[in-house]
């Protein structure tokens, strides 16, 4: 399923460029791969971080916990109480 993903996405970029290759992004998003903090990668960093927020709201709010109930049948959830 990610190999068939990935064919879908580039062919769907493939046809959103016209098959020209996407070049002349801002020097921010190379700036942003190559920079270290403390000798670690910032992207390292910002996943860390997105990773360790996204686990404090599924925890600690209500929102959250009914998202990990529900899954993607509320009637089962209801049911398992």
């Amino acid at each position: 399923a990610t190999l068939a993903m990935m064919s879908v996405l580039g062919g769907l970029a493939l046809k959103l460029s016209k098959g020209t290759p996407v070049a002349g992004l801002p020097p921010e998003f190379t700036l942003i791969a190559s920079t270290r903090i403390a000798g670690v990668p910032l992207p390292l960093l910002i996943a860390v971080t997105l990773l360790v927020v996204v686990f404090l709201f599924l925890r600690y709010t209500r929102l959250g916990r009914n998202l990990y109930a529900v899954g993607g049948n509320p009637q089962a959830a209801r049911l398992a109480g």
